[in-house]
């Protein structure tokens, strides 16, 4: 049950642009557990994996089949994807409507909740160094300068995407947000958002569950609209698409950071360190509104947000009242939350 709790406190973080679920993964002490499990995946286990699973019916099949189960970490990485889902299909209901309808109150919340989590890798360093503080500094480097590259550069394009683009597209964003979501710091949804892809993914999850239960949500009006074309079954398609994406990004990234942690540890999680604390800059509840050329704020805001300059508040504002006190109860939340898995 922990670890299912723990995979929708991933997957959570998963659907918010700008909290990783390698960060949460590496606050709930799972992180190098993970990429353990992650780099044994390989085509043929999963072959064999399948194979074996038609004959489990016999005494020896079940054992083959729990032997090859317990060589990817089976049970761990079933329970935690089940709760990756479970929180991603709950998250991305409302989420991003928080996002965009009440963005500086909804990342004051997540900067308090990121905030004490910040400095959790680095005292996981056994022997702090110059080195460390180095790659402490690259790490902060690769994640604000990634971010500053693309402000300020939005498109407005709202075309019908057909379904060969939509293809091509869901493969490569879904294979390069993985690849972030997995490193701590990056945030796959946010590369998503980087991608201009955040509400038509959306789009293609939210078109899926509405099939499955048969209720639409008008909060995602914007997002269904980019996917309305679609038949059922090509909606379907491109979210497995997605998934083979995900699936592929995930065993190569997964190799690099297990590599990265066998050979070079505590440089690696000075890195990872610097990746988290970039999430400051990335999640400042307060940005400059992009504008027309007639002085009236661009429309189609979740496809800006990420692009949007960072900029002081009003002080004297409502808001920034309202920001402030939900950013301490979130800040105390999370504090208390770690000081308790510290005494577990």
């Amino acid at each position: 049950m922990k670890i299912f709790l723990k995979g929708m406190l991933m997957g959570s973080a998963d659907v918010v642009p700008g909290i990783s679920g390698g960060t949460l993964a590496l606050i709930v002490g799972i992180y190098e557990r993970l990429i353990n499990a992650l780099k044994n995946l390989s085509p043929t286990l999963i072959i064999n994996l399948l194979k074996k699973i038609f004959f489990c019916t016999s005494k020896q099949g079940r054992s083959d089949f729990l032997n090859e189960f317990k060589k990817i970490d089976g049970l761990f990485l079933f329970t935690l994807g089940a709760g990756v889902v479970t929180a991603v299909a709950i998250g991305s209901s409302f989420i991003p409507y928080l996002i965009i309808n009440h963005t500086e109150l909804t990342f004051s919340c997540f900067l308090g909740l990121i905030i004490p989590s910040i400095f959790l890798p680095w005292r996981m360093i056994k022997e702090r160094k110059t080195s460390s503080y180095l790659f402490f500094l690259i790490g902060l480097a690769i994640t604000v300068g990634s971010t500053l590259a693309a402000k300020g550069d939005v498109s407005s394009s709202h075309q019908a995407i057909s379904f060969t683009q939509a293809t091509w597209i869901c493969f490569s964003s879904a294979f390069i947000a993985i690849c972030a979501m997995i490193l701590p710091g990056i945030s796959g949804s946010f590369i998503l958002m980087l991608l201009g892809q955040y509400i038509f993914v959306l789009g293609l999850i939210t078109r899926f569950i509405s099939l499955m239960t048969g209720r639409t949500s008008e909060s995602k009006a914007e997002a269904l609209s980019l996917v309305a074309h679609f038949s059922n079954i090509q909606t379907i398609s491109l979210l497995c698409i997605f998934a083979l994406g995900c699936l592929l990004g995930l065993g190569i990234m997964s190799r690099v950071i297990h590599k990265a942690l066998e050979k070079f540890h505590d440089n690696t999680m000075a890195l990872l360190t610097g990746m988290i604390a970039s999430s400051l800059y990335v999640l400042w509840p307060f940005k400059i509104d992009m504008l027309n050329a007639d002085g009236s704020v661009l429309a189609n805001k979740g496809k800006w947000i990420p692009r949007a300059y960072n900029t002081l508040p009003d002080f004297s504002s409502s808001t920034f009242l309202q920001a402030a006190i939900i950013f301490a109860f979130s800040l105390g939340l999370s504090l208390f939350i770690i000081r308790k898995g510290n005494k577990a």
